[in-house]
């Protein structure tokens, strides 16, 4: 259960680091070009397509766990991850929409 949490934390944390610099990224893009009242649709599309990513990146990895499993008992870490996996996918959407409320 503890690498199941080490696993979900470093992968939150991985998305939290992109979607900061890429926020960061934005902020600044914004700013230079006087376009400060656009930044908040500019942070909501930059969520919306990490999300969209992150979502589609997690899919291809349980794609491989499940291919690579198919004919064989799952290890222990590879069930794992794919709880981790599963975990993202159900919650990654909360997780945006806190990070866009901070």
């Amino acid at each position: 259960m503890d690498k199941l949490k080490q696993i979900s934390d470093w992968i939150i944390s991985q998305g939290a680091e992109i979607a900061r610099d890429v926020l960061e990224e934005k902020l600044k893009e914004a700013y230079d070009q006087g376009r400060l009242d656009m930044y908040n649709e500019q942070v909501d599309d930059t969520l919306d397509n990490i999300l969209f990513n992150t979502k589609r990146n997690i899919n291809i990895e349980k794609k491989k766990l499940q291919e690579k499993n198919f004919y064989n008992k799952p290890s222990e870490e590879d069930v794992i991850k794919m709880r981790a996996y599963e975990y993202l996918i159900e919650n990654l959407g909360e997780i945006i929409k806190n990070y866009k409320e901070n």
